[in-house]
């Protein structure tokens, strides 16, 4: 029995985990680096040291940001380049989350 969860709004089937699953197990099976992404379970953000104590269950809801640097930072941007998120979804693929209205880098 495949064990499923609904990941950035997608449903996710996990057949190499068997209950009670983690959410360490589920970051290490979609092969994510552990210290590029940040978690939502059920509307909660799950601390990175809580993960391998915290159960997920069938038809929970991940959200799950992934962090991703580089580009240079140009005159008369927000520093789009240095450091975007992205939310990464196996059936969509990866999209840029919208930059917030105010700048760190002026």
């Amino acid at each position: 029995m495949s064990f499923t969860l609904i990941i950035n709004g997608q449903n996710r089937s996990f057949d190499n985990l068997s209950l009670p699953v983690t959410l360490a197990q589920v970051i290490a099976e979609m092969a994510l680096k552990g210290d590029r992404v940040a978690v939502e379970l059920n509307g909660q953000i799950v601390q990175r040291a809580l993960w391998a104590d915290t159960s997920v269950s069938f038809g929970d809801r991940l959200e799950v940001v992934h962090f991703v640097g580089g580009g240079s930072l140009q005159e008369g941007t927000h520093g789009e380049g240095i450091c975007a998120a992205k939310r990464r979804s196996p059936a969509i693929g990866s999209r840029t989350v919208p930059k917030p209205p105010y700048s760190y880098y002026t």
